[in-house]
């Protein structure tokens, strides 16, 4: 799979970015705390545990667990380690 490399996804990956903690560290925002109040917003944060993006998070994982998407033999969902993440119990 090629990944196109954009702005978003290099902010992403490096966690340099626009995101509410990171503002903060630079005191260009008051607070770090994610608008939806369950954490500091960094992109883990946004990643696992924001709840305003739960439907997002939850549509994400059904469409890239449909084995007609991945030619491989077991599931995607099947093939991730299982940890006490909240992200592993959205399944």
């Amino acid at each position: 799979m090629k990944i196109t490399l954009t702005p978003i996804f290099t902010t992403m990956v490096t966690a340099h970015g626009k995101t509410r903690s990171y503002l903060h560290r630079f005191k260009i925002t008051e607070s770090p705390v994610c608008p939806c109040s369950n954490g500091n917003q960094t992109v883990e944060h946004i990643i696992y545990d924001c709840s305003k993006l739960r439907n997002e998070r939850r549509k994400l994982i059904a469409d890239i667990s449909k084995e007609d998407h991945w030619p491989v033999e077991k599931k995607v969902s099947e093939q991730i380690p299982k940890t006490d993440h909240p992200f592993h119990k959205l399944n």
